[in-house]
């Protein structure tokens, strides 16, 4: 029985699209880093994707 711990499968069943950034927040007296990211998941299977 096919899986999708195969990596074959999972590779192509989910369409993943990243976009990521550092930047400084700069407050009165601390600067602190943060970042912002930007998570694209397209389900490819037409069905849904059991989440064992």
């Amino acid at each position: 029985m096919q899986s999708y711990r195969a990596p074959e499968l999972y590779e192509k069943a989910v369409d993943m699209k990243v976009d990521a950034y550092a930047y400084l927040w700069r407050d009165v007296v601390t600067p602190t880093p943060a970042a912002h990211v930007k998570v694209e998941l397209t389900n490819k299977t037409g069905h849904v994707i059991p989440d064992g």
